[in-house]
């Protein structure tokens, strides 16, 4: 009965993707591969057989299905197979190669994701240089007029004091690697109280709804001035910091890196290691070497001609604040020096509070840069040798990183987006917020000359309204209608409809 609700669906939503002009009595009937919708096929914790790879494919294409997006994943998925398939072994590799033969005698187009799990790019071949960073520091206050010789404490493990608040893992090795950047001193006004409103999320080391209502720092006399900016970097060796301090009350600064911590996923144990470093080219590079190294060789190299597209779902992976070349990046982009703003990041006011709030901006501005360019740009370059081309998310129905969801898209083959639905008395609508994702995807398309904008469709969690159990049999495609029209009228002409079961049920 499941299937054949779904088959429904399937059919329903091939016909409203149909959008061109004036489409003729044919093709409504045989609609062309290009409108037809696609799904998201879970590979769940290695529970795959060949049988159930033949089964659900071959119902794919009864159902009207142009193709899929193969993701391996996990959610505490038990074991329901008499042989679990680890991911990337000789028997997994079989299965998957399997597949591939199957969709192409079916000619359905073959997408992979960027990474095991769904989030987003990352597994165990990441080594610790090339995973995600942040800075981090540590604050120490001495008077002045005097010779001081001595440590400095460690650099906090998270970012300062708001180790407490960003929610990064709790396990101890996410944070074992760890780098000296710089010390800087800065000479205390008279009032150690004026502080940049909001700084965590202006520095870029959380994100929220409401930046925009964030206003900017009052004007204050209680600023630290530019020239009580002092770089000591090179009198800072091993840990011990030698310096004649001038008169006065200094706040010392010893600024680092360590690493984020974050890990892909949800995916297998196997399969699950640390995100790579979003704002690091020549990282994200050799990320893809690994992994679609891994592909070419389990697809028999039909990478280009069977597998097609690759898949970056949604952004869910933290903010890396710091790469290797930042101070580079950040001279090249903003045409000024970063280290003596770096106090700023802590929230210390600089010159005015006019001035710190600018340098905010910049600062955002370069993480957003980078993580459009290094992160999803380098990717069409990486896919171009291959002949693949790239389907992007980006920040969902949140801001899931400091950047432009328009700027990562902007070169994506297919801009995609992604809509959930909620129950409401016997239909469906969107989630609130679905609807500036899917037209930040058509406003790509339509801005880059892409045609087809996308989207993850008709996504659920575990609230009313799941897709299982009694509910499924009860439900109709004239329930989810509604939210299929709003994110039609929103731009959506391509579904991506995230309702398969995983291989081998």
């Amino acid at each position: 009965m499941k299937r054949k609700i779904l088959t429904a669906i399937a059919a329903v939503f091939a016909l409203g993707t149909a959008l061109q002009a004036q489409p003729s009595i044919q093709e409504f009937k045989d609609v062309p591969k290009e409108y037809r919708p696609r799904v998201w096929w879970h590979w769940m914790n290695g529970n795959v057989t060949r049988d159930g790879i033949r089964k659900d494919l071959e119902w794919m294409d009864r159902a009207g299905i142009a193709g899929f997006h193969c993701f391996d994943a996990n959610i505490s998925t038990p074991q329901i197979v008499d042989q679990r398939l680890v991911y990337m072994t000789d028997a997994w590799k079989d299965a998957f190669n399997y597949a591939l033969d199957v969709a192409d005698s079916l000619g359905m187009e073959v997408t992979v994701a960027s990474s095991p799990g769904w989030s987003i790019t990352g597994g165990p071949w990441v080594t610790e240089e090339d995973a995600e960073k942040k800075i981090v520091w540590r604050e120490l206050i001495i008077d002045g007029g005097t010779r001081y010789q001595g440590s400095l404490p460690e650099p906090y493990t998270n970012c300062g004091p708001y180790q407490d608040e960003l929610g990064y893992p709790s396990d101890p090795d996410a944070y074992r690697w760890y780098e000296d950047l710089f010390v800087i001193a800065v000479r205390l006004p008279q009032e150690d109280t004026a502080r940049i409103l909001h700084s965590k999320v202006k520095s870029g080391f959380t994100v929220d709804y409401t930046i925009a209502d964030h206003y900017p720092t009052p004007d204050t006399d209680d600023v630290v001035a530019r020239k009580d900016v002092i770089d000591l970097t090179g009198k800072f060796k091993d840990g011990t910091l030698t310096w004649n301090v001038p008169e006065g009350r200094w706040k010392i600064f010893r600024f680092g890196w360590n690493l984020l911590g974050r890990k892909n996923g949800p995916a297998s144990p196997e399969a699950t290691g640390l995100e790579v470093d979003k704002l690091d080219a020549d990282a994200v590079r050799r990320y893809y070497a690994n992994y679609l190294g891994m592909y070419r060789d389990a697809s028999g190299d039909r990478l280009g001609s069977v597998i097609s597209h690759l898949m970056i779902d949604s952004y869910e992976s933290g903010r890396g604040t710091w790469t290797r070349n930042m101070e580079q990046e950040f001279r090249k982009r903003r045409g000024y020096a970063l280290r003596p703003w770096l106090p700023v990041l802590t929230g210390q006011i600089i010159g005015s509070a006019a001035e710190s709030e600018a340098f905010l901006f910049d600062w955002r501005q370069t993480l957003g840069e980078l993580m459009a360019e290094n992160h999803y740009d380098v990717v069409n370059d990486i896919l171009a040798p291959f002949g693949m081309k790239r389907h992007s998310e980006a920040h969902e129905e949140r801001r899931a990183f400091v950047g432009d969801g328009m700027m990562v898209k902007r070169h994506a083959d297919i801009p995609m987006s992604a809509f959930w639905v909620r129950y409401r008395a016997g239909w469906h609508d969107l989630y609130p917020g679905a609807e500036a994702d899917l037209r930040e995807s058509s406003s790509v398309a339509h801005i880059y000359g892409q045609n087809i904008c996308a989207a993850e469709s008709f996504t659920t969690n575990g609230m009313p309204g799941k897709w299982d159990g009694s509910w499924a049999y009860q439900c109709t495609p004239g329930m989810l209608k509604p939210a299929a029209d709003a994110a039609l009228a929103a731009g959506l002409n391509r579904f991506v409809i995230l309702l398969c079961p995983p291989a081998g049920r």
